[in-house]
């Protein structure tokens, strides 16, 4: 499925024009709640599901 994002940016819905940094947002939230808990996030990338499995350092413990 293809997004129009440029659609979306100059959108006359206030709610579809915030949504791409709305989803920015959580995505970068997901990955520190994964990262803090020592879990992975799964999402669909060209199709394929990935598994974004967190690195852990000394100072995360």
């Amino acid at each position: 499925m293809k997004h129009n994002y440029a659609s979306q940016k100059t959108s006359q819905n206030r709610d579809l024009r915030g949504a791409e940094a709305a989803l920015e947002r959580a995505a970068r939230r997901a990955r520190e709640i994964a990262r803090k808990t020592g879990t992975g996030v799964v999402y669909l990338k060209d199709g394929k599901l990935v598994i974004e499995r967190p690195e852990t350092t000394a100072a995360d413990s």
